[in-house]
């Protein structure tokens, strides 16, 4: 059942986390007689490959005043997925992690669109207390924040990636160039972030790297092939000392994540943490691609600068 953090009808405006989905005529129907706002929505694009225009039409449809449609994909890969891999908390928790990780970037489109438009009220499809509620209020603690306890109002990627048949007949080597832990450059031509992961994901998914299935960027082909590449880098230039402690790091990062605690200070703690052990991952790796795996090509190709 639908729940809320107000008591009376709201003037003005309330911004809703929208993903277009059967349950937003519902939602904007429901938001609309419950608070008696005007209702705005907001559909994060996260390379979904999803009608974007017809989610916004079909929210303009079933009585929003305005849909916003925000282009997050390059600010949710630098500034969430990149650093979940530079802590090495994909390893820890993948699959899990691929439901998580939107959660702060809508949260903050919530809150970015509410203070534009000056509603009052931020609604969203989560369950109350849950991840993208928590990150709303750590970023907003002014707004009444309703959970209308539906499927989550994110646009993630939801396609599945299919292992292609049949498999590329042989290998391929590809040399990864990171600069303090993030990945820069493939083959020596350095690109932005969503052009290199696309690029890679290609390579890899040729060769059968990715579990068959798997959903959206955090689970990309391309993920997999980053975090062998990027563990060598790291296994060559830490201490064992650095690499037990970031072991435990790498746990907390994804327990943090799972529950909703991104917008805290602990997660900046952290990030402090890794910041200084990856400066001195920077450098170069080959890797092998082929048959399913993905294998440092020859340990005298990791070389850190």
């Amino acid at each position: 059942m639908p729940s809320a953090d107000i008591d009376v009808r709201a003037r003005g405006r309330a911004v809703l986390a929208c993903a277009g989905g059967a349950d937003t005529s519902a939602a904007i129907e429901w938001l609309t007689n419950t608070t008696g706002a005007e209702v705005v929505t907001v559909t994060v694009d996260l390379g979904q490959g999803a009608d974007l225009e017809e989610i916004r039409d079909r929210a303009l449809a079933a009585g929003a005043v305005r849909a916003h449609v925000l282009d997050l994909k390059e600010e949710f890969v630098r500034e969430l997925v990149i650093p979940a891999l530079r802590a090495g908390a994909l390893a820890e928790e993948r699959a899990r992690l691929a439901a998580a990780l939107p959660a702060p970037i809508v949260a903050k489109a919530l809150v970015d669109v509410g203070r534009i438009e000056q509603a009052r009220v931020l609604a969203h499809g989560g369950e109350p207390g849950g991840r993208v509620e928590l990150s709303v209020r750590a970023l907003n603690r002014e707004a009444a924040v309703i959970a209308h306890g539906w499927p989550v109002s994110t646009s993630a990627d939801v396609r599945p990636w299919v292992r292609p048949a049949p498999p590329a007949p042989g290998p391929a080597f590809v040399d990864l160039s990171f600069d303090g832990g993030a990945p820069v450059a493939i083959n020596g031509v350095a690109m932005p972030i969503l052009d290199l992961m696309a690029s890679l994901t290609t390579i890899a998914a040729a060769h059968g790297i990715g579990r068959p299935g798997a959903r959206g960027l955090v689970e990309s082909p391309a993920l997999a092939v980053l975090e062998t590449g990027l563990r060598a880098l790291q296994n060559a230039v830490a201490s064992p000392e650095a690499e037990r402690f970031s072991a435990i790091v790498a746990r907390e990062y994804a327990d943090l994540v799972l529950r909703g605690l991104w917008c805290s200070p602990l997660r900046e703690a952290l990030d402090a943490y890794v910041g200084q052990v990856q400066a001195r991952t920077t450098g170069h790796v080959r890797l092998t691609l082929f048959n399913g795996h993905c294998d440092i090509h020859d340990d005298t190709l990791v070389r850190a600068v």
